[in-house]
Formats: C-alpha cells, structure tokens, sequence
C-alpha cells in the first residue's frame, strides 16, 4: 500500500465506521487481531467492537475534520493522522478534541492503533471518559 491508498483507506474508514457507524463493516477493514491503545487503555478486535456500539448508543454524532496531518511509511506500512473531533451526545453536550492515531497495516488491514486523544475544551473529561470505555 502507499500513501495515496493508505490515506484513501482511513478516509473511507472514518466516513463508514466513525461517522456513520455502519459497524456492519468493521470486518472490511480491521485483522481479527486488532489491537488499539488509547491514551493507554488496551482493547482487542471484540472489545474495539463493543467501544464502538456504546459510541452508537450514547452519541448522536461524530464529526471529523479532514486529517490535517498525514505521514506514511511504505517499509513499515504504518500511517499517521491527525485531526479534531467533534462529538455530539443525545443531551446535546459536545465535546471537542485533537486525536493523533499511528496505524499499522498486515495484507490491507488495520491490525493496531496507537492514540492519544486530547480534550480541547476546558476540564472536559466526559469525551475521554467516552473515548476509552
């Protein structure tokens, strides 16, 4: 994969799986031994799948700006972004935040993340609360 495609792949991903939660597809691009670290918290593939039907359940929204970072390493097949998030629970409560996430891809798959999501509002923990449960 290069840069053009590896960049292509998280944008589609963002749009299908983040922003519109079609969690039906989550096979499409994740190794079934994914693993993703956010701000520390480890979760494999099942549990990645549970974060993302509770995201479901407790937003109405997820809002990403375009990816206003982006470095690729063909050797190692790892892509970086970053971008700001706008999340939108069902109280109406937003919360905004700056993700910078390292992928790793095994045959055209997602098989790790490595994140670190930072609150851009003041004392706001209930988006870091949201991001790591």
């Amino acid at each position: 994969m290069n840069k053009a495609q590896a960049t292509q792949f998280m944008t589609v991903l963002y749009r299908d799986v983040m922003s519109c939660f079609a969690l039906d597809k989550l096979d499409q691009y994740f190794t079934s031994n994914y693993l993703q670290t956010t701000n520390g918290q480890q979760l494999n593939y099942s549990q990645v799948k549970q974060h993302l039907a509770n995201l479901q359940q407790n937003l109405d929204h997820l809002v990403f700006s375009y990816f206003h970072d982006v470095v690729f390493d063909e050797a190692t097949q790892t892509i970086t972004v970053a971008y700001q998030l706008t999340a939108t629970q069902h109280t109406g409560h937003q919360a905004l935040a700056e993700v910078i996430s390292i992928f790793t891809f095994t045959n055209d798959k997602l098989s790790r993340c490595h994140e670190l999501i930072i609150p851009l509002m003041q004392d706001d923990r209930s988006f870091i609360d949201l991001a790591t449960k």
